[in-house]
């Protein structure tokens, strides 16, 4: 019991990783967050368009409240679904002036302030990592995937200088 090879690594069932999900990132709708304020942001991959939502920033003068998402998903099943619901934001003041927003996760019961929401594969609302239960990829790989990764971007350092171990890990795994 205990012995070498005893362990069952690998055997169990992996988190859902947070890259794996469509991201609505807070710091790059920054100059946007304006009160009135409408606009599109979409995802693409190789060049084609494969998600869009709208968004209307909802607040007074010069204090965002909310931020109004307007999308469609498309079940499995095929059933298009209309979503349109607010995200509250707040803000914080930075000790050098000026504030910075967040979400307030609209997950039941959560309320967190975060900067980033996310989408999940089959979810419906963009909530926070902690309501998904995403974890980071590279919190489930062990040292030696990234030892691996790091010997992978060395050998290919010559060729291309700006090649990391991160940059590494997605080309291996696309």
């Amino acid at each position: 019991m205990g012995g070498y090879g005893s362990t069952r690594w690998n055997w169990h069932d992996k988190r859902l990783a947070a890259e794996d999900c469509r991201r609505l990132p807070l710091p790059v709708l920054k100059n946007d967050i304006q009160a009135g304020r409408v606009g599109k942001i979409t995802w693409s991959q190789n060049g084609e368009v494969v998600s869009r939502i709208g968004y209307q920033v909802n607040g007074l003068d010069d204090s965002p409240s909310s931020l109004r998402l307007t999308y469609t998903i498309t079940r499995t099943n095929g059933e298009k679904r209309d979503v349109d619901y607010p995200i509250h934001l707040t803000t914080t003041p930075l000790p050098w002036g000026g504030s910075r927003h967040w979400f307030v996760c609209p997950g039941a019961g959560c309320g967190r302030r975060v900067s980033v929401l996310y989408l999940a594969p089959g979810g419906i609302y963009f909530l926070c990592r902690h309501c998904y239960n995403l974890s980071y990829r590279s919190r489930q790989e062990g040292y030696q995937d990234r030892a691996f990764y790091g010997h992978m971007a060395e050998l290919m350092r010559d060729k291309h200088p700006w090649v990391t171990w991160r940059t590494m890990r997605e080309v291996l795994r696309d």
